[in-house]
């Protein structure tokens, strides 16, 4: 049965404030156990950390994040280890926290413009996932948007599927809709092969329109069309993804996991967020998933 979690970038506020172990306790308090880690480092004093919240408060962590090879800090300056250098530490770490999935993400543009270019990618990935499965560990490669665009009339992502074997797939069910696809469909397409491990749940929400605009005095001073800035990431039931049939095409193809995120907080705090998630679940009837 699919079990739901939370991937950390929603909690980076309140671990910069009070710390990991305390933001756990939080979390755990809220009715969540689960947990993905991404964008905050795997570094020897995080996994004691976490561990420790584990320990305490019944706190899993499912995933964590790395990248196939080296790469650029992030804007937030966070180095993730990589497949290639830091095998070592990634097995380490993971077996401390008794963690069994590895996930990549955001590669860069330049790797998805062209299909020789994601094939390249594919042969990279497929190495990393043999070296990780060696570990008993597995990986998955985590999608935007961009990888969805087509290259000579096939979908990038498919034809990242189709040139790897190994490799598994964390499909977000935002990105999925912002790259113009269904998600439940989706997921059984890129799950039928048992490639599907791990998820990630966020909706898609039509934002308020600002009727002012379309004033006589105001549409002269339009500037291109206002309305496609009205496509707003949401928590779960909060817009218009059928978050039901994700959870049970999910289930169907075998996966573990789904991990609420939600790039985008429009004034509100992370654990309103994340408190508005968990009613509306609970709701729908997953409070048994959380």
């Amino acid at each position: 049965m699919l079990k739901i979690g939370v991937n950390t970038p929603l909690l980076k506020e309140s671990i910069a404030e009070i710390g990991i172990y305390e933001t756990m306790r939080k979390v755990a308090d809220m009715g969540y156990h689960y947990i993905e880690i991404s964008q905050i480092g795997l570094t020897p004093e995080n996994v004691k950390e976490f561990k420790r919240a584990q320990d305490d408060f019944g706190i899993q962590v499912c995933a964590v994040s790395v990248d196939v090879e080296p790469q650029p800090l992030g804007p937030d300056g966070v180095r993730k280890m990589n497949v290639r250098d830091d095998l070592e530490q990634i097995v380490e770490a993971c077996n401390t926290l008794g963690c069994k999935h590895c996930r990549t993400f955001c590669i860069g543009t330049e790797d998805f413009s062209s299909e020789e270019n994601i094939k390249a990618y594919a042969a990279r990935m497929d190495e990393a996932s043999k070296r990780l499965a060696a570990a008993g560990l597995d990986y998955s490669y985590h999608p935007h948007n961009y990888e969805y665009a087509k290259h000579n009339g096939k979908v990038g992502m498919r034809i990242l599927k189709d040139a790897s074997t190994e490799l598994k797939f964390e499909l977000c069910t935002y990105w999925i809709q912002a790259g113009g696809l269904d998600s439940e469909r989706l997921i059984r397409e890129f799950g039928a092969e048992g490639r599907i491990a791990i998820l990630h749940l966020k909706d898609f929400r039509v934002g308020k329109v600002d009727w002012d605009m379309f004033t006589p005095e105001n549409r002269a001073k339009l500037n291109g069309n206002p309305l496609i800035n009205l496509i707003e990431f949401a928590e779960a039931g909060e817009g218009n993804l059928d978050i039901p049939g994700i959870i049970s095409a999910g289930d169907d193809v075998g996966a573990e996991y789904i991990f609420l995120e939600q790039d985008q907080h429009y004034g509100r705090s992370e654990f309103e967020i994340l408190q508005t998630d968990y009613d509306n679940l609970c709701a729908m009837g997953y409070k048994d998933r959380m």
